[in-house]
């Protein structure tokens, strides 16, 4: 399975810095205000908002055509929703605090140790999405899947689906493309927004493939609730009322 494959990679690489209890343990406060408070910078917002209005029942119109080439099915093209989050040698990040940000989530303590975490979370997400999903890195609509794919598997506590990565992707890269404040944005607002979005999602991801290898029913339930926080964070609905389709995401 992909998705499992994915997470595999990136548990591997983690020096030592497991996820697997971060919200059993009280180490990381993730909450619906903390998830709100994340996403407030100036870029994030405008994609939130965006994705909000797109998946909405009454914006059928909305949803990607269904004969529309995909702008991720041309190599050549350099998107706008690349956030230049990495450097040349794309073993290093520019510096827009994302990432610090995430770290900081966890007590003071841990901090340099968390940052190394998700320094090796967002690298090896990056070098593995391309080569399987066939969707591009450090692009805003990747980011924002990874996070809603992230929300909705600790909420329901199963794999993100591998063959709704991609129609995910392209959704929201849609949708975003046609919001001229997001295409405005720096690229300091987009990367660091990226580094947000995968970080915690990829998180989540992890934190379920280890529970269904160890389940434990109290930190499923936890799990489940740090993820519908999440998707109502985003989403601004009842997380039971989204399901993902072979055309993105939907509101019920």
């Amino acid at each position: 399975m992909k998705y499992r494959t994915m997470i595999a990679v990136v548990t591997a690489l983690l020096l030592n810095a497991s996820v697997a209890h971060a919200y059993g343990d009280g180490g990381w406060g993730i909450s619906g205000d903390t998830i709100n408070d994340l996403i407030q910078s100036q870029m994030s917002y405008r994609s939130v908002t965006t994705l909000q209005d797109a998946v909405r029942p009454d914006n059928d119109h909305k949803k990607t055509p269904v004969n529309k080439k995909s702008p991720l099915d041309s190599a050549k093209e350099k998107s706008p929703l690349d956030s230049g989050n990495e450097s040349i040698s794309g073993n290093s990040f520019v510096k827009v605090h994302g990432i610090e940000k995430l770290a900081s989530l966890y007590p003071r303590e841990e901090f340099l140790r968390r940052k190394i975490m998700f320094e090796k979370i967002i690298l090896s997400f990056n070098q593995s999405v391309e080569k399987l999903y066939g969707v591009p890195k450090n692009n805003l609509a990747t980011g924002m899947a990874a996070a809603l794919a992230g929300g909705y598997a600790a909420y329901t506590n199963t794999t993100f689906p591998d063959d709704k990565v991609k129609p995910l992707v392209e959704q929201l890269d849609y949708v975003m493309r046609d919001d001229p404040k997001i295409l405005e944005a720096s690229h300091q607002s987009k990367a660091y927004w990226y580094q947000l979005m995968v970080g915690l999602g990829m998180a989540l991801q992890i934190q379920q493939v280890e529970l269904q290898k160890n389940p434990d029913p109290s930190e499923v339930a936890k799990l489940k609730k740090a993820g519908g926080d999440f998707l109502q964070a985003i989403l601004k609905v009842d997380p039971s009322r989204v399901s993902v389709t072979s055309s993105g995401m939907k509101i019920r």
